[in-house]
């Protein structure tokens, strides 16, 4: 979204958040990446500790769920069977720059 010119990004509550910690966030989250994939859906995202919706292009969405189980963390989305275990390290960084935008 733009105001004034300028690129602006909103929270869920339709917020005005800082740029910079927003894009800082999305590379962050873009970081995160699987380390091995699972043919079942792991229980922990049933409790999931995170859960990502990205719009764009006006009417689509992603959604992913995040959980953890111990050390290890799971990512799954609800249109794909299975689950993925992705970097524990680079999903604390994540939820860092999520936190940085409170």
């Amino acid at each position: 979204m733009t105001a004034d010119g300028k690129e602006t990004w909103r929270n869920a509550a339709g917020q005005n958040v800082d740029l910079t910690k927003a894009e800082d966030l999305l590379t962050k989250l873009s970081n995160v990446r699987a380390q091995s994939f699972d043919a079942t859906t792991h229980p922990s995202l049933k409790m999931p500790v995170l859960t990502v919706t990205i719009r764009f292009d006006e009417n689509k969405t992603e959604t992913v769920t995040f959980g953890r189980a111990g050390t290890d963390v799971f990512a799954g989305r609800a249109d794909e069977p299975g689950a993925a275990r992705v970097e524990a390290m680079a999903f604390e960084e994540a939820v860092k720059a999520l936190d940085a935008l409170k």
